[in-house]
């Protein structure tokens, strides 16, 4: 009996110990990935808000990037979901800050689904009619621009908030920024 009692806390400290590096980790590849989608989906922002203001618009790659976006935000509302979920007893005091995170990536994703319902309901009909030049019958109105642009603005003050949630929360979390890939030495074989 005694010596199962010392075989089950052994395995139980293995356990537990083992894990615990990886558990922190962890943690931080999934911060470090929410702050690098949140860069990524920021520039993607602007890149958005350029399609829409541009002379030629292109209503297929408007919408790619509209969605692309989209699914940037939701990759880092995961990411964060996670950091959240693995915090330690010792960061519980974080989860508020966390939380705030993740309610402004909630906010970018409702102005990118309005912005993505707008394009689709005023500005495809509006394209359609104009690439197929019909003559006949009356056309749509013509879409709402500055509205479009508005949706694109707060998306990306939405981001700008949560990039600058995401700098406080990295020290706090004890967690470094990623190193700097070095120039690889020898050939690429």
């Amino acid at each position: 009996m005694r010596n199962l009692t010392f075989l089950s806390s052994f395995v139980l400290f293995a356990w537990f110990g083992a894990t615990t590096p990886s558990h922190a980790a962890s943690k931080k590849i999934h911060f470090q990935q929410s702050q690098a989608l949140i860069n990524f989906s920021s520039v993607e922002a602007r890149v958005l808000s350029a399609a829409l203001s541009a002379r030629e618009f292109d209503f297929s790659l408007t919408s790619k990037l509209a969605s692309s976006l989209s699914q940037a935000v939701s990759q880092a509302k995961k990411h964060v979901d996670k950091t959240t979920d693995l915090l330690e007893d010792s960061d519980e005091k974080l989860r508020p800050k966390l939380e705030k995170l993740r309610k402004n990536l909630v906010e970018a994703e409702r102005q990118l689904e309005k912005l993505e319902k707008d394009l689709q309901n005023q500005v495809k009909p509006y394209m359609d009619f104009v690439e197929n030049d019909e003559g006949d019958g009356e056309a749509p109105p013509s879409p709402n621009w500055e509205a479009l642009k508005k949706h694109v603005a707060w998306v990306a003050q939405d981001l700008k908030k949560a990039s600058q949630l995401q700098r406080n929360l990295a020290g706090r979390l004890r967690i470094k920024k990623l190193p700097v890939l070095r120039k690889p030495k020898g050939s690429r074989n």
